[in-house]
């Protein structure tokens, strides 16, 4: 998976055709044009490249601002099938990550937002209602048929937004979701009283709050629906990490109805997304600075017990040699005891009786003595000189046996 700026992707697909950029990633070329929708950046038209080959004039698209809420990079390709290892030292060899930069300032982005928003209007009625709307109130009809269906069991079945406060409600927050939509955002109600609330911006999701000032959950943690005929309302984001920008807190009252400042909530919801984006690339930056921080006491504590694996293995090695060392010894004297008890009992007078015993006895001394058998282990660190020295040895001792 390749990781490239907005830039850097609009001068790829800028310099040479679509389909040859997603050669030179792995990938298709739809897979690149649709980066490229998410990122927002403009390709070629079709016959661009004949066109230009052709010496034709061309009209090179320029780069829009990066959208409120929009990821300032690209990752084409995918890590699914690829197993992931953590290597701290190969983290360590790459780049610093850069501190993020934000050239546009939020104050300039709430102005080119409220350029492009215009004016949200109030909803007179459900007639024309966003996606997650059309959702709550489609339930609602399904209810109200199963209560015509099992009349004796109506208040199981009793539709949740038909009291004046709920309907207002779903205006308002119909409102909202076209406004939304006319910048690149969207609504979304997470749950069927219409209490989970959230507005996408761009790729940030940022939850508020759209109910009475007195509302709270029940025991089980889930609102309810309001059967009011009518009731003052609250609007409150609620930013995972607040920033400049990001809060909001909106009351019935302060300066007029919510419906007389639709505009302003949409437009500090847009900017509030951007703010998030903004702080989860810091926090983002400052997590990347921790982790290095904590690959290099990671590396240091690799290295320092591959340091403690390398003495033992070498204290080992050497309490090895010595054993060897003590062993061959060992068996060398129990070789040279044998020969001396040969010869002595041959100076005793006893030959001709003993000739199978000494044959015998001397092939046991010559099995034993390492000089002699081959098994006298001279470790390479110490020269070939002493391996020919024992292999001189034993032909010599061979020789001698031979003779004798």
């Amino acid at each position: 998976m390749s990781t490239l700026t907005r830039e850097a992707l609009y001068d790829r697909v800028w310099t040479e055709p679509v389909r040859s950029v997603a050669v030179s990633f792995g990938v298709s070329d739809v897979w690149i044009k649709k980066c490229c929708v998410r990122a927002q950046v403009p390709v070629p038209e079709r016959g661009y490249w004949a066109r230009l080959k052709a010496g034709k004039p061309v009209v090179k698209a320029a780069l829009p601002l990066r959208g409120p809420g929009m990821p300032h990079v690209v990752q084409i390709g995918s890590t699914a099938g690829r197993a992931w290892r953590y290597d701290p030292a190969a983290e360590l060899a790459e780049a610093d990550p850069p501190a993020p930069v934000f050239v546009e300032p939020l104050d300039d982005v709430r102005a080119r937002m409220a350029k492009q928003l215009g004016r949200v209007a109030r909803c007179k009625d459900l007639s024309a209602p966003v996606s997650p709307i059309r959702k709550l109130l489609q339930t609602d009809d399904k209810l109200r048929a199963k209560q015509r269906e099992v009349s004796w069991m109506a208040s199981w079945y009793e539709p949740r937004f038909v009291s004046g406060f709920e309907q207002r409600r779903l205006r308002l927050l119909n409102a909202i979701g076209g406004g939304l939509a006319k910048v690149g955002g969207r609504l979304e109600i997470r749950d069927k009283a219409g209490r989970d609330l959230c507005a996408v911006i761009g790729e940030q999701n940022l939850t508020f709050a759209l109910d009475h000032p007195g509302a709270r959950p029940n025991r089980h943690g889930e609102h309810e629906t309001r059967k009011d005929a009518s009731g003052p309302l609250r609007l409150e984001l609620k930013p995972r990490w607040p920033a400049e920008g990001a809060n909001g807190v909106w009351n019935d009252g302060d300066t007029g109805k919510l419906e007389d400042q639709l505009t302003e909530i949409v437009l500090t919801m847009v900017v509030a997304g951007e703010a998030e984006f903004r702080s989860s690339c810091v926090s983002w930056h400052d997590y990347l600075l921790k982790r290095r921080r904590e690959n290099e006491v990671e590396v240091a504590r690799r290295r320092a017990e591959a340091e403690q694996r390398e003495q033992e293995r070498r204290a080992r090695e050497v309490k090895e040699r010595r054993e060897h060392l003590l062993a061959q010894g060992a068996a060398w004297r129990s070789a040279q005891d044998i020969r001396g008890m040969v010869a002595a009992l041959l100076e005793a007078g006893h030959g001709p009786e003993l000739k199978d015993w000494k044959e015998w006895a001397l092939a046991e001394a010559d099995a034993l003595d390492p000089v002699c058998n081959g098994e006298l282990l001279v470790p390479e660190s110490w020269g070939s000189g002493l391996g020919a020295r024992s292999e001189s040895l034993q032909h010599k001792s061979n020789q001698t046996a031979v003779a004798e």
